[in-house]
């Protein structure tokens, strides 16, 4: 798992302290990542919330866009995870 942001390193660092986050987070200052993997938003006015599986061959295996529900980023992340590996 890594979460990507589109502000700093420092606050991504200082964040992921106060939030006390268990996974890595990676700073996207530039929007490379942002650009690569279509999350801007229209006019370019910040980033959406949205949360891609990507399997160990680099398939994406589910796309979830919501921008209030944290937590259905992480219900339905784990479903989809619960889901490929049965396969």
């Amino acid at each position: 798992m890594l979460g990507v942001c589109t502000a700093g390193v420092n606050w991504v660092r200082r964040f992921s302290e106060h939030c006390g986050v268990s996974f890595p987070l990676a700073s996207d200052k530039s929007g490379a990542l942002s650009r690569l993997y279509d999350v801007r938003r229209w006019l370019g006015l910040g980033t959406s919330r949205v949360t891609y599986v990507i399997d160990a061959e680099g398939i994406i295996r589910d796309a979830f866009h919501h921008e209030l529900s944290t937590s259905s980023h992480v219900e339905r992340a784990l479903n989809v995870l619960e889901a490929v590996g049965r396969h």
